[in-house]
């Protein structure tokens, strides 16, 4: 069987669950607002099917050295959501991301010359935390858009060219290193893709509250990737990979609850 023969099934896996996700994201950002959106955003909806379909073809060394470093680049990423959201003040959708991705590119490029261990990729995380901690913005978290719902054709057009960029992202990855494996899946694609399209259906503010909740909501990620570096050589790869997946879930499941009891407190009528 050829290599391209090889990687079609995961190629169309990942862009049929990317696409599907991304409509996920958009009805639930009608009814729920930009937290809400933001848990499904936050879940490894790059990096999970990403290590699900490497770890059929890697050693679980592999494994825990790419999930390492995605840990880590979880600092990156929230330095990234610190870029656009700032940026976004001024600028339109294009000039906003370009800010996050260069400051994602200033903070994990680094990552390739450093020794790395779980130390170093826990204080590399801790940065980025604090980086969104000192430039975070307030904003309406729980309020729907204004906007009318997208028409069902405009966004599965979206949907599908989201799921195209993830897919043929996530595959490059899945041919390198471990710790190039690692930085690609936690290059916040799913994010960009998630904020172009809200931004086109819903507007400036509405595409930068969400991805200012992304910091609230991005510990599902971050439980992800840091329960596979932890477990993936220690036991059965599958065990540690749906181990992983399942405290993501509790964590996202858990963010949700609370923001729905916020938006309820928001909502509920003054006596």
């Amino acid at each position: 069987m050829s290599l391209t023969l090889a990687l079609l099934p995961p190629f169309l896996g990942k862009l049929a669950t990317t696409a599907a996700l991304t409509v996920g994201i958009s009805r639930v950002a009608e009814r729920g607002g930009p937290f809400l959106a933001s848990v499904i955003i936050t879940l490894p909806i790059f990096a999970g099917p990403s290590f699900f379909f490497l770890m059929f073809e890697q050693p679980p060394g592999f494994i825990a050295r790419g999930a390492l470093y995605a840990f880590a680049g979880t600092g990156p990423v929230l330095a990234f959501t610190v870029g656009y959201v700032q940026a976004s003040r001024r600028y339109g959708l294009a000039a906003s991301l370009a800010a996050g991705a260069g400051i994602w590119l200033i903070l994990a490029l680094p990552m390739r010359l450093l020794p790395f261990d779980m130390t170093i990729a826990a204080l590399w995380a801790g940065l980025g935390a604090a980086m969104a901690f000192a430039f975070r913005r307030r904003f309406d978290l729980h309020s729907r858009p204004t906007a009318p719902p997208a028409r069902w054709a405009h966004l599965l057009s979206r949907a599908t060219a989201a799921g195209l960029a993830v897919a043929t992202v996530a595959t490059i990855g899945g041919l390198l290193g471990p710790a190039t494996t690692g930085l690609v899946v936690s290059f916040p694609l799913t994010m960009s893709v998630s904020v172009w399209l809200l931004y086109r259906q819903y507007g400036r503010e509405f595409a930068a509250a969400t991805l200012a909740s992304t910091q609230r909501t991005l510990p599902s990620y971050a439980s992800f990737c840091l329960a596979l570096a932890l477990l993936a050589e220690h036991l059965p790869i599958q065990t540690a990979f749906w181990t992983a997946l399942g405290i993501s879930v509790l964590s996202a499941t858990g963010l949700a609850l609370a923001g729905r009891r916020a938006r309820r407190g928001i909502n509920r009528p003054a006596p």
